[in-house]
């Protein structure tokens, strides 16, 4: 399990990784701006979209340039608010009442997907429109997500181990 195995240099590329290496990606990251583009495709008006980032891990500078790279591309202003305990993210959602965001990019993280009802709660209260990264916080109560499958992910995984396992190359 990991990040962007390009990012990370364990492969050259996802189509030729090279190597004896082989695996399954979800590509959460990669996925940031076309977040930000449902996010404005269902606000068209919004001013100011804040976007969650746990700082104590190095993918959220990848996410931070994409999505400011996507969000300069269009015009969009965002705000990167960072929390790295469930404390934090209680400040971070008064931080964006004062702030008046009018929408949410919620970023990968495991903080934010162990503690979904507590970002899901607190959108709700606040009437903030939030995107996440699983569906399992829509189903939860989230009001929209897009994102790769990770049980889809681990079934593919399985299935490579087969294959290995029964004397193809990875």
């Amino acid at each position: 399990m990991g990040g962007d195995p390009v990012r990370e240099r364990h492969v050259q590329s996802l189509n030729r990784p090279g190597g004896n290496l082989t695996g399954v990606t979800t590509s959460y990251d990669e996925a940031a701006p076309k977040r930000l583009e449902l996010l404005r495709e269902i606000l068209p008006n919004a001013a100011l979209i804040g976007v969650l980032v746990n700082p104590n891990i190095p993918s959220p500078r990848a996410v931070k340039r994409l999505i400011r790279t996507a969000a300069r591309s269009v015009g969009q202003r965002v705000e990167i608010l960072q929390a790295g305990t469930e404390r934090d993210i209680d400040t971070v959602f008064a931080r964006m009442i004062d702030m008046r965001v009018d929408a949410l990019l919620v970023a990968p993280h495991a903080l934010f997907a162990t503690q979904a009802q507590q970002p899901i709660a607190l959108a709700a209260r606040h009437a903030i429109p939030t995107l996440y990264w699983r569906r399992e916080f829509a189903e939860a109560g989230g009001l929209m997500s897009y994102g790769s499958s990770l049980a889809d992910a681990f079934r593919v995984v399985g299935v490579y181990a087969g294959r290995i396992l029964k004397g193809e190359k990875p």
